[in-house]
C-alpha cells in the first residue's frame, strides 16, 4: 500500500518542478553545482546563472570566501543538473526509491506491466505531462516507462489511468 504522506510529498515535488520550469522559462537561469576546493575545506554551492555555460569568473562571484587560485584553490563547475533532480521527482536519483521496488506485489497487477510495455513514447509522454511531469526529449521510452510505473505505484498517477490502458485491445 502506498504511504499517503509519500504521495502528498511527491505531489508537492511535482508542483515545485512546475514552478521551477515556469521560472526558468521566464528568466532563462540554469542550475549549476560549483565545488570550491581550498586549503582546509571543500564547499559546494547550487547556483543559478543565465545561459548554458558558466565561466569560472562568474562562478567565483557567488562564493562565501574569495577565490584564490594562486593558493592552489580550484573551482569545479558541474552543469546539466536537471530541474527534476532539484525538485526530487527524478526517481532514479531518490535513494529511498532505488531499493523500493513495489512492482511485485498485488498492488501492481501484471496487466499494468503489460499495458505500460505496449505504450509508445507519445502515450507515455502524454500520461506523464497530464500529471504535471516534464518530459525531456533526451529521455528514452524505457525512462518514461519506468517513470509511469513508479508514479502509479507511488499514487501520483491514479490507477484508473492504468485501468483504461490495461483494458484496451
Amino acid at each position: 500500500m502506498t504511504d499517503p504522506q509519500s504521495t502528498e510529498a511527491m505531489s508537492l515535488r511535482v508542483q515545485a518542478l512546475a514552478l521551477l520550469q515556469q521560472a526558468q522559462q521566464l528568466d532563462g537561469l540554469y542550475p549549476y553545482l560549483v565545488h570550491h576546493s581550498h586549503e582546509y575545506n571543500f564547499t559546494g554551492y547550487l547556483i543559478w546563472a543565465p545561459g548554458p555555460e558558466l565561466s569560472e569568473e562568474a562562478a567565483a562571484t557567488v562564493l562565501e570566501s574569495s577565490f584564490e587560485p594562486e593558493k592552489n584553490e580550484s573551482l569545479d563547475i558541474e552543469s546539466g543538473i536537471s530541474l527534476e533532480e532539484i525538485a526530487g521527482v527524478d526517481i532514479t536519483k531518490r535513494v529511498g526509491d532505488l531499493d523500493n521496488d513495489d512492482t511485485d506485489d498485488d498492488t501492481f497487477p501484471q496487466e499494468y506491466h503489460t499495458a505500460i510495455n505496449r505504450m509508445d513514447y507519445g502515450t507515455l509522454q502524454t500520461i506523464l505531462e497530464d500529471h504535471g511531469f516534464a518530459v525531456n526529449s533526451s529521455e528514452s521510452e524505457d525512462d518514461l516507462r519506468q517513470a509511469v510505473r513508479q508514479n502509479v505505484i507511488d499514487g501520483t498517477i491514479d490507477k484508473t489511468v492504468m485501468d483504461i490502458y490495461a483494458n484496451k485491445d
